[in-house]
């Protein structure tokens, strides 16, 4: 995952944990395929579970200040459009899904290290 590819900060630009902002992102491919099978609420509790396995990994490191990004409306890309309303309607509530769960995530993490949202 993304902190395989955390190499040590060059002398020149060190990174300190009160001015180093690690933004994590991911899951629209995950949500696509998956939303409307019917093991999809797992597979987001999955997904959740990868992204609090690799916060953890980072906060290792000294990570302290995090951004998540959460899910865009996928469902209404060019591409989505041309999909089933049926597929357009599991990805949407899939996506509400998701973004609820890491927001609830990422407040419940804050509260946990005093972390400012």
């Amino acid at each position: 995952m993304f902190i395989d590819n955390l190499t040590p900060p060059p002398a020149s630009a060190p990174w300190y944990f009160n001015s180093t902002l690690f933004a994590i992102w991911g899951g629209n491919t995950d949500v696509f395929l998956a939303s409307d099978e019917a093991d999809w609420p797992a597979k987001s509790n999955q997904l959740l579970e990868t992204y609090k396995a690799q916060v953890t990994r980072l906060m290792a490191v000294g990570g302290r200040a995090f951004l998540f990004l959460n899910i865009p409306p996928i469902d209404r890309t060019p591409g989505m459009l041309k999909q089933s309303e049926a597929k357009r309607a599991a990805v949407a509530s899939a996506i509400i899904t998701f973004n609820t769960a890491l927001s609830d995530y990422a407040t419940a993490l804050a509260n946990e290290f005093y972390f400012s949202l």
